[in-house]
Protein backbone atom coordinates (compact mmCIF):
# COMPACT_ATOMS: atom_id res chain seq x y z
CA UNK A 1 0.00 0.00 0.00
CA UNK A 2 2.68 2.89 0.94
CA UNK A 3 5.01 1.98 -2.12
CA UNK A 4 1.90 2.12 -4.20
CA UNK A 5 0.67 5.83 -2.66
CA UNK A 6 5.07 6.48 -3.19
CA UNK A 7 4.45 5.86 -7.18
CA UNK A 8 0.74 6.67 -7.63
CA UNK A 9 -0.43 8.75 -4.93
CA UNK A 10 -1.91 12.59 -6.92
CA UNK A 11 -1.02 14.47 -4.05
CA UNK A 12 3.07 15.50 -3.52
CA UNK A 13 2.34 15.38 0.17
CA UNK A 14 0.67 11.36 0.06
CA UNK A 15 3.68 10.19 -1.62
CA UNK A 16 6.16 12.18 0.35
CA UNK A 17 4.70 10.63 3.82
CA UNK A 18 4.27 7.73 2.41
CA UNK A 19 8.12 7.27 1.99
CA UNK A 20 9.05 8.79 5.72
CA UNK A 21 6.98 6.09 7.00
CA UNK A 22 8.90 3.72 4.97
CA UNK A 23 12.11 4.87 6.14
CA UNK A 24 11.18 5.00 9.26
CA UNK A 25 11.03 0.89 9.77
CA UNK A 26 13.47 -1.60 9.00
CA UNK A 27 12.21 -1.95 5.20
CA UNK A 28 13.92 1.33 3.86
CA UNK A 29 17.01 -0.21 3.05
CA UNK A 30 15.43 -2.77 0.88
CA UNK A 31 12.72 -0.74 -0.26
CA UNK A 32 15.29 1.52 -1.78
CA UNK A 33 17.15 -0.95 -3.48
CA UNK A 34 14.28 -1.91 -5.40
CA UNK A 35 13.00 1.19 -6.01
CA UNK A 36 16.62 1.83 -7.63
CA UNK A 37 16.50 -1.66 -9.81
CA UNK A 38 13.07 -0.75 -11.15
CA UNK A 39 14.30 2.90 -11.97
CA UNK A 40 17.09 1.15 -13.94
CA UNK A 41 14.40 -0.53 -15.95
CA UNK A 42 12.28 1.75 -16.71
CA UNK A 43 11.92 3.23 -20.36
CA UNK A 44 13.17 6.89 -19.31
CA UNK A 45 11.58 8.36 -22.69
CA UNK A 46 8.05 6.43 -22.42
CA UNK A 47 8.04 6.54 -18.37
CA UNK A 48 9.39 9.95 -17.47
CA UNK A 49 6.49 10.59 -15.11
CA UNK A 50 7.08 7.23 -13.31
CA UNK A 51 10.79 7.70 -13.13
CA UNK A 52 10.65 11.24 -12.03
CA UNK A 53 8.48 9.28 -9.07
CA UNK A 54 11.16 6.62 -8.55
CA UNK A 55 13.58 9.68 -8.21
CA UNK A 56 11.30 11.42 -5.45
CA UNK A 57 11.19 8.11 -3.34
CA UNK A 58 14.82 7.45 -3.32
CA UNK A 59 15.09 11.14 -2.07
CA UNK A 60 13.65 10.19 1.44
CA UNK A 61 14.85 6.43 1.14
CA UNK A 62 17.92 6.13 -1.09
CA UNK A 63 21.21 6.36 -0.07
CA UNK A 64 24.45 6.01 -1.71
CA UNK A 65 23.96 3.54 -4.33
CA UNK A 66 20.90 5.32 -5.46
CA UNK A 67 22.91 8.98 -5.01
CA UNK A 68 25.18 7.35 -8.30
CA UNK A 69 21.97 6.36 -10.35
CA UNK A 70 20.41 9.63 -9.55
CA UNK A 71 23.79 11.27 -10.85
CA UNK A 72 23.54 9.63 -14.20
CA UNK A 73 19.95 10.21 -14.94
CA UNK A 74 21.09 14.18 -14.94
CA UNK A 75 22.24 13.57 -18.56
CA UNK A 76 20.87 16.40 -20.59
CA UNK A 77 19.72 14.17 -23.26
CA UNK A 78 16.91 12.66 -20.97
CA UNK A 79 13.83 13.92 -20.79
CA UNK A 80 13.52 17.13 -18.75
CA UNK A 81 11.21 15.62 -15.85
CA UNK A 82 13.51 12.81 -15.09
CA UNK A 83 16.57 15.64 -15.14
CA UNK A 84 14.94 17.50 -12.81
CA UNK A 85 13.75 14.76 -10.29
CA UNK A 86 17.53 13.55 -10.87
CA UNK A 87 18.74 16.70 -9.31
CA UNK A 88 16.26 17.32 -6.97
CA UNK A 89 17.13 13.65 -5.87
CA UNK A 90 20.59 14.53 -5.14
CA UNK A 91 19.97 17.35 -2.50
CA UNK A 92 18.42 14.74 -0.28
CA UNK A 93 19.76 11.33 -0.80
CA UNK A 94 22.36 9.46 0.74
CA UNK A 95 25.98 9.91 0.32
CA UNK A 96 28.33 12.60 -2.03
CA UNK A 97 29.26 13.63 -5.08
CA UNK A 98 32.65 12.67 -6.85
CA UNK A 99 34.58 16.37 -6.56
CA UNK A 100 34.64 15.98 -10.41
CA UNK A 101 31.38 15.27 -10.84
CA UNK A 102 29.67 18.99 -10.35
CA UNK A 103 31.91 20.82 -12.49
CA UNK A 104 31.01 18.67 -14.97
CA UNK A 105 27.07 19.03 -14.44
CA UNK A 106 27.64 22.53 -14.75
CA UNK A 107 29.51 22.57 -18.04
CA UNK A 108 27.13 20.58 -19.46
CA UNK A 109 24.23 22.61 -18.06
CA UNK A 110 25.59 25.98 -18.44
CA UNK A 111 23.35 27.79 -20.45
CA UNK A 112 25.53 28.38 -23.22
CA UNK A 113 25.59 24.50 -23.53
CA UNK A 114 21.62 24.25 -23.08
CA UNK A 115 19.15 25.74 -25.90
CA UNK A 116 15.95 25.10 -24.22
CA UNK A 117 15.86 27.54 -21.38
CA UNK A 118 15.67 25.10 -18.49
CA UNK A 119 19.15 24.76 -17.39
CA UNK A 120 18.77 27.82 -14.77
CA UNK A 121 16.25 26.07 -12.91
CA UNK A 122 18.26 22.52 -13.15
CA UNK A 123 21.25 24.80 -11.71
CA UNK A 124 19.51 25.76 -9.23
CA UNK A 125 18.22 22.43 -7.88
CA UNK A 126 22.42 22.01 -7.89
CA UNK A 127 23.13 24.53 -6.13
CA UNK A 128 20.75 23.55 -3.22
CA UNK A 129 22.64 20.29 -3.86
CA UNK A 130 25.57 21.03 -3.15
CA UNK A 131 24.78 23.50 -0.11
CA UNK A 132 23.42 20.19 1.04
CA UNK A 133 26.63 18.89 0.57
CA UNK A 134 28.32 21.76 2.45
CA UNK A 135 30.80 21.94 -0.69
CA UNK A 136 31.55 25.79 0.63
CA UNK A 137 34.46 25.71 -2.14
CA UNK A 138 32.02 25.46 -5.01
CA UNK A 139 29.40 27.07 -3.31
CA UNK A 140 32.26 30.00 -3.64
CA UNK A 141 33.17 29.09 -7.24
CA UNK A 142 29.04 29.29 -8.66
CA UNK A 143 28.71 32.77 -6.71
CA UNK A 144 31.91 33.79 -8.53
CA UNK A 145 31.34 32.86 -12.18
CA UNK A 146 30.42 35.10 -14.52
CA UNK A 147 29.13 32.89 -17.34
CA UNK A 148 26.70 31.63 -14.88
CA UNK A 149 23.32 33.26 -14.68
CA UNK A 150 22.59 35.65 -12.19
CA UNK A 151 19.82 33.54 -10.30
CA UNK A 152 22.39 30.37 -9.55
CA UNK A 153 25.05 32.62 -8.85
CA UNK A 154 22.57 34.63 -6.18
CA UNK A 155 21.77 30.98 -4.82
CA UNK A 156 25.12 30.42 -3.88
CA UNK A 157 26.15 33.64 -3.06
CA UNK A 158 22.60 32.97 -0.38
CA UNK A 159 23.91 29.76 0.80
CA UNK A 160 27.23 31.35 1.51
CA UNK A 161 25.85 34.11 3.48
CA UNK A 162 24.30 31.72 6.00
CA UNK A 163 25.81 31.47 9.36
CA UNK A 164 28.25 28.38 9.76
CA UNK A 165 25.67 26.98 12.58
CA UNK A 166 22.56 27.86 10.02
CA UNK A 167 24.20 25.78 7.40
CA UNK A 168 25.49 22.82 9.55
CA UNK A 169 22.28 22.27 10.62
CA UNK A 170 20.98 21.53 7.30
CA UNK A 171 20.16 18.39 6.90
CA UNK A 172 20.48 15.52 3.84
Amino acid sequence: MLIDEILQAPVADTRLYSAFLIRATPYAQPVASALGSSLGRVRLDRSPLLAARLLEALRILGGGSQRALAERLTDPSLPFAVQEAAFRALGHVGGTSAPAFWPQVFARHSPRAQAGGGSQRLLGHAVYAIAMERDLPHLRRIAADPALPGPVRAAARWWLSLPSHMLASAEH
